[in-house]
């Protein structure tokens, strides 16, 4: 079983090459070519998400704090 910081770190990793791999499909390179699952990754890190709620005890809810400065 991984820990938190385990799946933390994949999960950092994970959204960052979502983040890079937005709306390409494949990409090739002289012979060389390769084609990006954005559903296989999706899923892949909701899972990832799911274990580190239920390892904290929980899910994570995050919320958005708005001030006008007055």
């Amino acid at each position: 079983m991984a820990t938190v910081a385990e799946l933390e770190a994949e999960l950092a990793v994970l959204e960052e090459r979502r983040r890079t791999t937005a709306g390409i499909e494949s990409t090739a390179f002289g012979d060389q070519s390769t084609r990006f699952d954005q559903e296989g990754l999706n899923k892949r890190i909701a899972a990832i998400q799911q274990q580190i709620a239920s390892l904290n005890g929980g899910t994570r809810t995050r919320v958005a704090a708005f001030s006008k400065g007055v």
